[in-house]
């Protein structure tokens, strides 16, 4: 018996929903981004805020769903996988929009504190993609693991994951 989770549908509704997280992601990260201040860090938590809230969103959608109601089990293979697809989505997004907006000049972060390197380019890029890659990967799946458990109606009758 082949899983569903892994038909060509369901990977069109992880890849719908995750490019929906990274780019409500973005949205808050290109303000750091094209500002480029220490202190506007905050806004990158904003995005990982707003990525946890669309895996939440999908997660819930599922409990509709004919089969992936069935299993907790497949709803948290359903969001994790989502989350991944969301993270490597955003990586991209930031790789383009660091190439465009970080610019080359020698005050990037001039009010960072002494273990960010002042003056680099890379600081503000290690930054943003450390904060997109943990941050984005830990809440979407601490979402996914708590809607596929707290939202599931009955969980008494659940059937193991087939993974095939």
């Amino acid at each position: 018996m082949e899983n569903p989770i892994f038909k060509k549908y369901h990977w069109k509704e992880y890849f719908a929903y995750g490019a929906l997280a990274a780019f409500g992601y973005m949205v808050p990260a290109f303000f750091f981004i094209s500002q480029a201040r220490f202190e506007d860090t905050w806004w990158l938590y904003v995005g990982n805020g707003i990525f946890l809230l669309c895996i939440f969103i999908y997660a819930v959608i599922l409990t509709s769903k004919p089969y992936d109601k069935k299993s907790a089990m497949s709803m948290l293979m359903a969001g994790h996988l989502t989350t991944g697809v969301g993270v490597v989505l955003t990586c991209i997004l930031l790789a383009v929009s660091c190439i465009i907006f970080i610019p080359s000049a020698n005050e990037i972060l001039p009010d960072a504190p002494a273990t960010i390197t002042e003056g680099k380019a890379g600081s503000i890029i290690f930054i943003v993609f450390v904060n997109a890659i943990l941050g984005n990967f830990l809440s979407g799946s601490f979402i996914s693991l708590i809607t596929s458990y707290a939202v599931k109606r009955n969980q008494t009758k659940d059937k193991p994951a087939v993974l095939e």
